[in-house]
C-alpha cells in the first residue's frame, strides 16, 4: 500500500509539472528534480534523469499541439539545437562522473544557483509581450528566419521577425549544458533568449523553448539511460502524471498570460531553492 500511495504521489507531482511546464515553457524537470530530492529523499542523478524523461514527454505532449495553432518558431528552434544538444551531451555526462565521484551536495547547491538565476529571468520577462522595431541579422535573414500567428487573446495576426542570433547561439550553448546535467529542461533561459535576444514575441518563445526542450532532452537522456539514472518504475508514473497534465496546460494557454502563471510559480521556485540548499547542508 505504501508503495502505491507512493508512485500516485510521483503521477501527482508529474501532473503540476506537465501543467506548468506547458504553460510557461520551463519544462517539467525544474518541479521535478527538486521536489524529489527534497521530499522524496532521492539522489540527484537519479532525479535528474527522472526530471529528463518528464519534461522529454512533456515536450512531446505539447509541442504538437502548439506547432498547429502557428505559435512554434520551428525554422529558429532547429537553428539554434545545433549548439544546445552537443551542449547538453557534455552536461548529461559530466553528471554522470561527478555523481561517481560523491560530487552529489555540491552540485544540488549549484542546481539551487541555477533556480535563483531563472527567478531573475522570469521577473524581468514578466511585462514582455511583443518585441517592435526588431533588425534580422545577416543569418536570419538567410535563413529566413520569422513568421506569424493568430493571438486568440487580442484577435489579431502578429508578425514578427528574428535577430541577433550570434548572441542567442551563446545563450544556448550554456543553457544546453544546464538542461544535460540536472535534467530541468532550463526553459526559462531558452525563453531568455528567444525574447530578449532573438526578439521572438513571447507566445512564440514559450511554445518553441518547448520543443528545443524536447530535442535537447532527448539526447542527454541516452547518456542517462546508459548509465543506469533513469529507472523505469519511478519514471513511468510521472512520464504519464506529465502528459495529462500538458494536456491541460495546452488547453489553458489560450486563456492565460504568461504573467499570471509565472507569478503564480515565482514562490515555488524559491522554496524549490531553499529546499536544495538545506538539502545539501544536510539540515533537511
Amino acid at each position: 500500500m505504501d508503495l502505491i500511495w507512493y508512485l500516485v504521489g510521483l503521477a501527482l507531482l508529474g501532473v503540476f509539472a506537465g501543467l506548468v511546464g506547458a504553460l510557461v515553457g520551463i519544462g517539467g524537470g525544474m518541479i521535478i528534480v527538486p521536489f524529489l530530492v527534497v521530499f522524496f529523499d532521492m539522489p540527484l542523478a537519479l532525479t535528474a534523469g527522472i526530471g529528463c524523461i518528464c519534461a522529454l514527454v512533456t515536450s512531446i505532449a505539447t509541442s504538437s499541439a502548439y506547432i498547429q495553432q502557428g505559435y512554434t518558431e520551428t525554422r529558429t528552434a532547429l537553428f539554434l539545437e545545433t549548439m544546445a544538444v552537443p551542449a547538453a551531451v557534455v552536461g548529461a555526462t559530466l553528471l554522470v562522473v561527478l555523481s561517481a565521484k560523491g560530487g552529489a551536495p555540491a552540485l544540488e547547491i549549484v542546481l539551487a544557483g541555477v533556480f535563483v538565476l531563472i527567478m531573475g529571468l522570469m521577473i524581468r520577462q514578466l511585462e514582455s509581450d511583443v518585441p517592435v522595431g526588431v533588425v534580422p541579422d545577416r543569418t536570419s535573414r538567410r535563413l529566413r528566419l520569422g513568421g506569424k500567428y493568430y493571438d486568440t487573446k487580442s484577435h489579431r495576426i502578429v508578425r514578427y521577425r528574428v535577430g541577433a542570433t550570434k548572441a542567442g547561439r551563446g545563450i544556448l550553448v550554456g543553457a544546453g549544458f544546464i538542461s544535460g546535467m540536472f535534467g530541468i529542461g532550463a526553459g526559462a533561459i531558452y525563453v531568455t533568449a528567444l525574447h530578449n535576444f532573438l526578439h521572438l514575441p513571447m507566445k512564440v518563445s514559450t511554445s518553441t523553448a518547448n520543443l528545443m526542450e524536447g530535442i535537447t532532452l532527448g539526447a542527454s537522456a541516452s547518456v542517462m539511460f546508459f548509465s543506469g539514472f533513469i529507472h523505469p518504475i519511478l519514471a513511468t508514473p510521472v512520464m504519464a502524471g506529465g502528459v495529462l497534465g500538458a494536456q491541460g496546460g495546452v488547453a489553458l494557454m489560450k486563456h492565460l498570460t504568461p504573467r499570471t502563471v509565472k507569478i503564480a510559480f515565482l514562490p515555488v521556485i524559491a522554496f524549490s531553492a531553499v529546499g536544495l540548499v538545506l538539502k545539501a547542508m544536510g539540515w533537511l
